[in-house]
């Protein structure tokens, strides 16, 4: 049975990446995403919109897929960024994959090559 999480790459000023990830038979594969650099698109987001952009991301997976996001996956030093999803009580909140050593900047890596 088919799993999703979405990763964060959490940035103030570098950009700012949320990747839907789909685990299915022992692999994770990239699914779907959202990105914004602000210095290309000439201005920034604040913590609340780039949740509504998960958020979307979320009803995207569901609606396609019939399936709810497990967890979405945030480096701890994004700690603003972590209160407002937990503010909102939607997601679940993990530093790495379950069950596995793999955060999100090895699954970049991997999904990468």
């Amino acid at each position: 049975m088919s799993e999703y999480y979405i990763t964060v790459d959490y940035h103030i000023v570098e950009p700012f990446r949320a990747t839907v990830w789909k685990y299915d038979e022992g692999r994770y594969s990239s699914f779907d995403g959202f990105y914004h650099d602000s210095r290309i698109a000439g201005f920034r987001m604040t913590d609340e919109e780039y949740y509504k952009e998960i958020e979307k991301l979320a009803h995207k997976v569901l609606s396609e897929t019939n399936h709810l996001i497990e967890a979405v996956l945030i480096h701890p030093s994004a700690a603003s960024f972590i209160e407002t999803c937990r503010k909102h009580n939607f997601f679940n909140i993990y530093k790495k994959f379950p069950d596995t050593d793999i955060d999100q900047i090895e699954a970049y890596r991997k999904a990468s090559k």
